[in-house]
């Protein structure tokens, strides 16, 4: 994180220093236009990650995704069950919603998410399957969405106990 606030000063710097406007895409700035296909905006109207953008990018002009639930519980289960959870979501930003990846902590956890952009206004869902072979006890995950929104990253939770095979 202080990396990224690093790096997104010193490009601030950078373009303030060169004389370089920074106009926000997406902002008050009449040229929105210009930007569209060019290093930001992706040929289906997409905002690209702001992380990977040049140019300073308001946050109200990106894609949103808002789960329905942002922690599941999964539960008692029984050690060395497979489970499957539904995380449904919804893109209420006014750019379509493109998800980069699903980072997760173990490989115990593997997630099955959307490739194509999801329209504004539109829904999907990740699929978690967690997979309990050699965990026991209380099961607590933190999994974060990357995505063209900001902040780049998203987390939502899963959690439950996980009872000893008999």
């Amino acid at each position: 994180m202080k990396t990224l606030l690093v790096t997104t000063l010193m490009g601030l710097l950078l373009l303030t220093a060169c004389g370089d406007s920074a106009e926000p895409i997406g902002g008050a700035s009449a040229d929105y236009d210009e930007y569209i296909e060019d290093d930001i905006t992706k040929a289906d109207g997409a905002v690209r990650s702001p992380i990977k953008s040049e140019r300073v990018v308001d946050p109200a002009m990106l894609a949103a995704i808002e789960f329905e639930q942002d922690e599941q519980d999964f539960g008692t289960i029984t050690e060395g069950t497979q489970v499957e959870r539904l995380y449904r979501f919804k893109n209420v930003g006014p750019k379509p919603l493109v998800i980069e990846t699903v980072n997760v902590t173990c490989g115990c956890t593997v997630p099955e998410y959307p490739r194509d952009p999801i329209p504004p206004g539109g829904s999907g869902e990740i699929k978690l399957k967690f997979n309990s072979s050699n965990k026991q006890g209380d099961i607590r995950r933190t999994l974060s969405v990357v995505a063209n929104t900001w902040p780049t990253t998203t987390p939502f939770k899963i959690k439950g106990f996980v009872a000893p095979a008999s």
